[in-house]
């Protein structure tokens, strides 16, 4: 069987934010409220490096590397409008414009994938791990990527009943956001004995 060390994982994140993530403006009349407002609903980064793994007996020396990393931030842009029908009854209507950005990478190496060391240490017993190592190349790199930005435009109308002082029931339809973001996926592969 093959036994497998595994390499240090280092991550790092962050729930740390300077940035606004919420701001309005309010404008009542008598009967008509209007607003606009700003929202950051989303603002993520991560970053993890892996590697490398390293499976490693008498004669394979397979090696193991992923890095990946995103950071992403989803931020809303909206002006709504509400009219109190009756002292009772209200209605509003929300238009917002979501703005997408992600950016991520995902990379995988992989060194001496196809464990030729195995043929030459049957004609070559008298070679070391090493000696393998240094007389095979065959590797090899997929990598993953996203460098999109998408936007979209949305409402919401929703509907307020107060029947009493302490007592009101409300009504609210969304249209949610969607999104399309491709990923950009390249490989290189080197195999020589």
């Amino acid at each position: 069987e093959r036994g497998a060390s595994t390499g240090q994982m280092n991550k790092e994140y962050s729930d740390s934010n300077t940035d606004v993530s919420f701001a309005s403006f309010v404008w009542p009349l008598e009967r008509w409220v209007f607003s606009a407002y700003y929202s950051n609903q989303l603002n993520f980064a991560s970053e993890q490096k892996s590697g490398p793994d390293i499976v490693n007996n008498t004669v394979f020396v397979d090696t193991f590397h992923n890095d990946n990393a995103i950071d992403a931030s989803l931020d809303g842009y909206g002006v709504s409008a509400a009219f109190r029908v009756t002292d009772s009854f209200s209605i509003g209507v929300t238009i917002n414009q979501s703005n997408l950005d992600v950016r991520s990478l995902d990379n995988w190496q992989v060194d001496h994938y196809y464990d030729v060391e195995l043929d030459l240490a049957v004609i070559y017993p008298e070679y070391t791990k090493e000696q393998y190592a240094a007389a095979i190349l065959d590797e090899f790199l997929i990598e993953s990527s996203v460098d999109e930005s998408d936007s979209d435009t949305t409402f919401n109308v929703g509907l307020l009943y107060s029947l009493n002082s302490q007592w009101s029931f409300g009504l609210v339809y969304r249209q949610g956001a969607e999104f399309d973001i491709s990923t950009d996926t390249v490989g290189t592969f080197n195999f020589d004995c």
